[in-house]
């Protein structure tokens, strides 16, 4: 009855003829702690009812109490989810909701959130899940942390160290191409080690080769092992990275190696090219819908203007605009030097002490990051 007022007030907005949506979560919040327990679950028991998607369904139903009816039916939605978000989504209602907790349903919610993206939420649920006693699902809960904060710019190589141990590269010759993977860049690009990313890159290219798992994985991978250290043949690596990713639809494994070929160009290559580079790599990343990557494609894109000398105001301009974003560390350093350089170089010197104050107040643990500052 007090809907009409609360949009009069501007705090919610007609969503359909008989729905209201909240304008904040504030809002939301502060309804939910006026509301009676028994009313709140009327109302969710009554938009399960109103709705044939199932993931609302089921978040609904959980929300209500009613866990055993939430999981079965996000379970039951999953063979027939749009994509894999939804799949990640309806597997996290479904770990939520089982009465049970089991832990093979938490640990195959992680793994599809952090397939999706979601490497906080999937992050969270494996490392509150804990160590258990069955060996193969400790070595899945270890892998899982070790993919998801990689992703996530917070790289526990104890985790990557601890799953690969646990890993039999013929029983499970995937999950051991990533963790040779993830350890490729965690000592070469953090550590600065060259020589041992090369180990961890051969070791995972080989098991590749053996077995025919992921070889764009391992080929990107190969590549930034060989980039760290100065040597040859990073493009026909990444070459076959891209083409492969392609094919089997790994869209993130797909741009990161499009983003490593950006920086090989940047550092050894033809820096025309590289802009060229920069701009395919963003218009692709923005027709796949991949945000943190669109993020990360248009830093490069205004980092090879700022090396070419081009229209450094502007670019100082926009690189501080995104920096009001949610970015990753390694995009925000990049931008950060971009936004210092090209105040520095437009006569604002006091915008281009605040870019590298905040530039040095807070970077990545990425040696390549890093190594910007000293531009």
């Amino acid at each position: 009855p007090d809907a009409p007022l609360i949009v009069e007030a501007g705090l919610a907005v007609v969503s359909t003829p008989d729905t209201v949506r909240v304008a904040h979560a504030c809002v939301a919040d502060a309804i939910r702690e006026l509301v009676e327990p028994s009313c709140m679950i009327n109302a969710h028991l009554s938009l399960a009812a109103s709705t044939d998607e199932a993931l609302r369904r089921s978040h609904h139903l959980l929300q209500a109490g009613e866990r055993d009816q939430a999981r079965d039916e996000a379970l039951a939605a999953i063979g027939t989810a749009a994509n894999r978000t939804e799949r990640a989504a309806l597997l996290d209602v479904a770990a939520a909701a089982d009465p049970e907790n089991d832990p093979r349903l938490v640990v195959e919610a992680a793994e599809a959130l952090i397939d999706a993206g979601r490497c906080d939420r999937g992050i969270q649920l494996v490392r509150d899940l804990g160590a258990g006693d069955d060996p193969d699902l400790e070595r899945r809960r270890l892998t899982a942390v070790a993919r998801g904060a990689w992703s996530n710019d917070l790289p526990d190589k104890q985790a990557a160290l601890d799953a690969l141990e646990r890993t039999d590269p013929y029983e499970h010759p995937t999950e051991a191409v990533q963790l040779r993977s993830i350890l490729a860049r965690i000592t070469g690009r953090i550590e600065w080690d060259p020589a041992t990313a090369l180990d961890h890159a051969r070791a995972g290219l080989a098991i590749s080769e053996r077995t025919g798992a992921s070889p764009h994985v391992a080929n990107s991978a190969m590549a930034t092992a060989l980039l760290v250290g100065g040597q040859d043949h990073w493009r026909e690596h990444l070459e076959i990275a891209i083409e492969q990713a392609r094919a089997d639809g790994d869209v993130r494994t797909e741009l990161i190696a499009s983003d490593t070929r950006f920086i090989g160009e940047l550092v050894f290559g033809d820096l025309d090219q590289c802009l060229l580079l920069a701009e395919e790599a963003l218009e692709r990343a923005g027709h796949l819908q991949v945000g943190f990557m669109t993020d990360q494609f248009r830093k490069n894109v205004l980092l090879a203007r700022m090396i070419l000398g081009d229209a450094p105001r502007a670019n100082a301009t926009e690189a501080a605009s995104l920096l009001s974003r949610s970015l990753r560390w390694r995009t925000r350093d990049h931008l950060s030097v971009v936004a210092a350089t090209g105040f520095s170089d437009s006569g604002d010197d006091l915008r281009a002490q605040h870019a590298l104050e905040a530039a040095s107040a807070a970077h990545s643990t990425d040696a390549t990051s890093r190594a910007m500052h000293f531009m």
